[in-house]
């Protein structure tokens, strides 16, 4: 079908289309083109589907059709061919290594036939068909020479009941923005040209950073709409396409990375952060101010923004709190209450022979969300959410959003509403004291007042994600911080990444990401985790560990750290994942480094130090030290580094909830804390500018320039290499040789130095390959050098 179809064409082919049509279509665009039938302005519902990279991949693992059994892929009963219109499927099969032969559809509307509706290939490699049938909900697969594969970019999945999945087609005659694409972008005079594919969406209103867009600069035509725009550099914008109710959001920047790997990811508790508002401050009666609402909101969080205190430490991305509601009384848990000393650090949380005491929580935390859509009021408006957005976009930084999906509190509506529907995994059994962790941590509620959704039901599935990428679609939010990762079934992971995709990465808007939890030390078990249909990436734990035995417990040596930090990435296949030093469900660093919490991950005796006798910040220069090494190693391996709030100057604290005091600022820092800070708002700085210069992190970092028991000197990049010093002062030889893939010519500046004595050691060096090349490395330093030609 011709992007130029005339109106009489339409209702020609509209009043022919009878069951299966193969008509000759052309297209003169550089991405795909979802076309459908549209008629005097009024849209046919498409299938939700697209394009991608992967669109040769075998998604579902079967060898044939999964004819769906339920009657829900039905059509609609007393609706004939033709009265929601016509309905174009297509494949864009451009980039496999192989282009197939022949393409058929087959699904519940044929059969699971396709033998008689091949799809013709048109211009650019697309393969199309159009249909007419009746309203209803259509399960489908692709069949490319013999070989059956989902609809790449459908949002929409069913499941067979056999463990596989097909596409699902919902044509139910009501316009969906699901038909908007954009097709290509391009720069112009005055900034870029967008062209979207929209037919019959005439009637959309657009938005730029949420100001209606002049009509003067959109042009329409019958099938595409193309808006010339003037965007700032260095800012993420906001485009939306409203259609009544409903609404697309499309992320577009120039001059900011779309590859979160070169972003730094901070890490703010909502809570715990900034009090910006405090007439929305409402702590809640008898709880302890430590487990209580602090009064930090998107307020305080937008404050910090416009003062700078994101952009000073190089951040290129916001990771805030899950912001919907909780309950708005307090909970009671029985906390272990021994001295952990005494039992040498041997503290089960599930042993229920221990003495335990009482203790008051709030949901300062998000984690204990009431419902789907309602925000927490401590937190703020959703005009001050959005505005947190807006700001921090117009810096260019990116927002994400804790995604607590495993569950919602007993008190809330979805729970009161929803408990005879089978909504959740009932009876109840809690993890830990009835259900095993491991063995059934899908099913168990992580408390008696959490109940366990039963994602493994497509209508549970589609009720939470409905409202989960609403949220996304009304905020600007860029992404997922998707709790509790191994406790999901593996069809919400799959629902979730599909809707991702459909909707936010469509024809390449934006790059959306999802960076799981897997609270594990097995870096096996974290990358079961990450793929097509899973997560982008995760946080790295096992790193983690490397990374306090290394630098907060001194239980490794340095070049062993590099050893397994080199085998644990190997493990994920060069997936974006997380490098950590410090996070809320651990002991803070400093106080690790200090040596008086019971281990890195020993979460019962570190939570019973958090009530007992909660750490002071350390008195020595030695843990800030460290953790500003740390932080270095974090930092400058590939991947999408967090830094935890309170990180950047060494907070202190033991086990949850000490480990999420309030944040302070400027003079409510002593002297080394304000000291770590500057040296990690240098290296922040020091890591995007780098990154900004070059294409990312090379394989190079794996190679060591020099490693021992207290060393490691690495090249993240060509032009850039690291020195730790995790020991007294010394001086060591390097060899920089061609072939370790170091820049040639030139000197090498220091620009970056935490130690006990940066300023009285070199700051410069000539560069020459070979052996020679001496280097001073200051007591207990990190430092970052970059080459100059």
């Amino acid at each position: 079908m011709p992007s130029g179809l005339q109106l009489q064409e339409c209702h020609r082919l509209a009043a022919t289309a009878k069951g299966w049509q193969t008509p000759i279509m052309k297209t003169h665009f550089l991405l795909p083109l979802l076309l459908f039938i549209a008629c005097d302005g009024e849209p046919v519902s498409p299938p939700d589907t697209g394009w991608g990279t992967d669109a040769g991949q075998r998604l579902d693992g079967g060898d044939g059709p999964n004819p769906v059994t339920d009657g829900g892929a039905a059509p609609v009963a007393d609706a004939g061919p033709g009265e929601c219109g016509a309905v174009t499927f297509f494949l864009d099969t451009r980039s496999w290594d192989e282009q197939p032969q022949q393409v058929l559809v087959a699904g519940s509307f044929n059969d699971w036939d396709g033998s008689e509706h091949a799809m013709l290939l048109g211009d650019e490699g697309l393969y199309q068909i159009l249909w007419d049938g009746p309203p209803g909900r259509y399960a489908y697969k692709f069949v490319a020479d013999g070989r059956w594969i989902r609809d790449p970019h459908n949002p929409r999945i069913i499941d067979d009941g056999e463990g596989n999945a097909n596409s699902l087609l919902v044509h139910d005659c009501e316009p969906r923005l699901e038909s908007l694409y954009l097709l290509g972008k391009t720069p112009s005079a005055v900034g870029w040209r967008l062209n979207f594919f929209a037919p019959g969406l005439d009637a959309l209103a657009w938005s730029l950073n949420r100001v209606a867009l002049a009509e003067e600069s959109i042009l329409r035509t019958a099938t595409t709409q193309q808006l010339n725009l003037n965007l700032v550099d260095g800012q993420i914008h906001e485009i939306r396409a409203k259609l009544g109710e409903a609404q697309r959001l499309i992320h577009f920047s120039e001059g900011v990375s779309e590859d979160w790997r070169n972003s730094l990811l901070y890490y703010a508790v909502t809570d715990r952060f900034r009090n910006g508002e405090p007439d929305n401050d409402s702590p809640i009666a008898d709880v302890p101010q430590i487990t209580n609402y602090r009064g930090g909101d998107f307020a305080g969080l937008t404050q910090a923004l416009e003062e700078g205190y994101f952009t000073d430490l190089g951040v290129g991305a916001i990771w805030i709190t899950w912001p919907l509601d909780n309950p708005e009384e307090a909970e009671t848990s029985s906390i272990v209450d021994v001295d952990p000393f005494e039992r040498q650090c041997n503290v089960n949380p599930y042993d229920r022979g221990l003495p335990r005491q009482d203790r008051r929580f709030s949901g300062f935390h998000g984690y204990w969300p009431k419902d789907f859509s309602t925000l927490e009021e401590h937190f703020g408006t959703v005009a001050e959410l959005e505005r947190f957005v807006a700001a921090a976009h117009a810096r260019g930084i990116r927002v994400m959003f804790d995604l607590t999906a495993n569950h919602v509190h007993i008190s809330g509506s979805v729970y009161r509403d929803h408990q005879a529907d089978g909504w959740f995994n009932e009876p109840a059994r809690v993890c830990g004291w009835e259900a095993d962790w491991e063995l059934e941590g899908e099913t168990c509620w992580f408390t008696p007042q959490l109940p366990d959704l039963a994602l493994q039901r497509p209508e549970v599935r589609e009720a939470l994600l409905d409202a989960v990428f609403s949220l996304v679609e009304q905020t600007g939010a860029d992404g997922f911080r998707v709790d509790a990762v191994k406790h999901l079934p593996r069809v919400f992971l799959r629902d979730l990444r599909q809707g991702v995709r459909a909707r936010f990465e469509g024809g390449g808007t934006g790059s959306f990401l999802t960076l799981g939890e897997t609270f594990s030390g097995d870096a096996a078990s974290v990358a079961a985790y990450v793929g097509e249909d899973a997560m982008h990436g995760q946080f790295d734990f096992p790193l983690n560990m490397a990374l306090l035995e290394a630098f907060a417990l001194g239980q490794i040596g340095m070049r062993q750290l590099h050893e397994r930090v080199v085998g644990i990435q190997n493990a994920y296949g060069g997936a974006p994942m997380s490098p950590f030093a410090g996070n809320h469900d651990i002991a803070r660093f400093v106080s690790l480094a200090e040596g008086g919490l019971c281990g890195a991950w020993n979460m019962g005796a570190n939570q019973a130090i958090a009530w007992q006798d909660p750490p002071a910040p350390p008195a020595t220069d030695l843990p800030y030290l460290r953790l500003q090494q740390a932080l270095t190693y974090a930092y400058f391996i590939p991947g999408v580094p967090l830094l935890y709030y309170g990180d950047e100057f060494g907070m202190p604290g033991a086990g949850d909830p000490d480990n999420r005091r309030m944040m302070r600022f400027g003079a409510e820092l002593n002297e080394r804390e304000a000291r770590t800070l500057r040296f990690v708002q240098d290296l922040g700085q020091a890591r995007q500018a780098i990154l900004r210069e070059g294409a990312g992190f090379h394989e190079a970092w794996r190679r060591e320039w020099w490693w021992d028991g207290q060393v490691l000197v690495f090249a993240p990049t060509p032009d850039s290499f690291v020195a730790l010093n995790r020991g007294p002062a010394r001086r060591i030889e390097l060899s920089l040789d061609p072939d370790q893939n170091v820049a040639a010519g030139g000197a090498w500046s220091r620009v970056v130095c935490g130690g006990q004595d940066c300023g009285g050691r070199t700051e410069a060096l000539e560069h020459r390959h070979g052996s020679g090349q001496t280097l001073d490395l200051p007591t207990e330093s990190a430092s970052i050098w970059r080459h100059r030609r």
